[in-house]
């Protein structure tokens, strides 16, 4: 698989990963300064990355108390990877008829890689 291309993504990569395997616990707060020192960052690619956990339903942002992981029982989580598969599914659908073979070549390849991987943290983008 493609690797994060900016330092909000990689960071992103890496919150994401420790929250799937538990290193991070729900309700954690993720503070940029200590993030940002733990990781060797800047601030500003932190909250570019807690930004997007947060698109992605991984993070809670609230504007006095700050970010932390969200917290989510397996309803959530269900809920959350059915509507996924709607969605892929429908876009998968609507692109099929412009794949080249190269691209179909290259998601057979990824599919593999995913299957292989574990962690399922690596999963995301």
């Amino acid at each position: 698989m493609q690797g994060p291309r900016t330092v909000a993504e990689q960071v992103a990569n890496v919150l994401r990963e420790a929250i799937a395997n538990g290193t991070i616990k729900a309700g954690t707060p993720l503070r940029q300064d200590e993030v940002a020192e733990q990781l060797g960052f800047s601030r500003m690619p932190i909250r570019d990355a807690l930004r997007q956990l947060e698109a992605e339903g991984i993070v809670s942002i609230h504007p006095t108390k700050g970010a932390q992981v969200a917290r989510m029982d397996s309803v959530e989580i269900s809920e959350i990877y059915a509507l996924r598969e709607l969605l892929e599914s429908e876009a998968l659908r609507l692109s099929v008829p412009s794949l080249a073979d190269e691209k179909l070549d290259e998601a057979e390849q990824v599919l593999d890689q995913i299957d292989a991987e574990r962690n399922v943290g690596r999963w995301g983008p």
